[in-house]
């Protein structure tokens, strides 16, 4: 599979020099925690969860979907909230920014196709709650926001609940730095999520 060229430059400039060792030790106990579930689970499902499923999730959901086929690994991806919204513009323009190509519907909660290769369809994103019948029955749950993280004692379906937080970008919703730090933090998700890939 021959990624589109934008997105094959974003991968190559993925390194974790870019990460923290205190980082590293949360994604080295991930990356072990996946390969415990793979033990006993052939079509493991990860199912990504913030508030709104409307930026951190969906970034997650389309970088761990791309290293998965990149990997050849019999993993399934999700991502969910506590309510509906809808898949923040921001977040996929900055999908876009870094290499995928997009397709949208019109809507209020549209769902959008997102490509990383011709015509090679990796996932389709909109906002949803993290059980909704689209979504797998039984998963890893990765808590991508600390608001979800505190507020959701209980995820239904959960094999494993990980706390992997990150900032919110939306703090820069309409600011000079908006687009800027949007594409960051995409690159720095997919850039944890390549590095949990790369120990499996």
């Amino acid at each position: 599979m021959k990624l589109f060229d934008n997105l094959q430059s974003t991968l190559d400039k993925m390194d974790e020099k870019f990460i923290p060792d205190s980082r590293k030790s949360l994604l080295d106990s991930i990356a072990n925690s996946i390969k415990k579930h793979r033990e006993s689970q052939n079509d493991l499902a990860l199912n990504f969860i913030c508030t709104h499923n409307s930026r951190r999730s969906q970034f997650a959901q389309i970088w761990s979907s791309l290293f998965t086929h990149i990997h050849q690994l019999p993993f399934k991806n999700f991502s969910g909230g506590m309510e509906v919204t809808a898949c923040n513009p921001r977040t996929l323009e900055a999908l876009k920014e870094l290499g995928f190509q997009i397709q949208t519907q019109e809507g209020e909660n549209p769902r959008s196709n997102v490509s990383s290769a011709e015509e090679m369809n990796l996932d389709q994103l909109w906002s949803k709650v993290y059980d909704d019948p689209s979504n797998a029955d039984q998963f890893i749950a990765f808590m991508t926001c600390s608001n979800a993280d505190e507020n959701c004692p209980l995820v239904l379906g959960a094999l494993e609940r990980i706390s992997l937080n990150y900032e919110d970008p939306k703090h820069f919703d309409d600011t000079h730095l908006e687009t800027q730090m949007y594409v960051a933090k995409g690159f720095e998700i997919g850039n944890e999520l390549k590095y949990i890939y790369s120990r499996l």
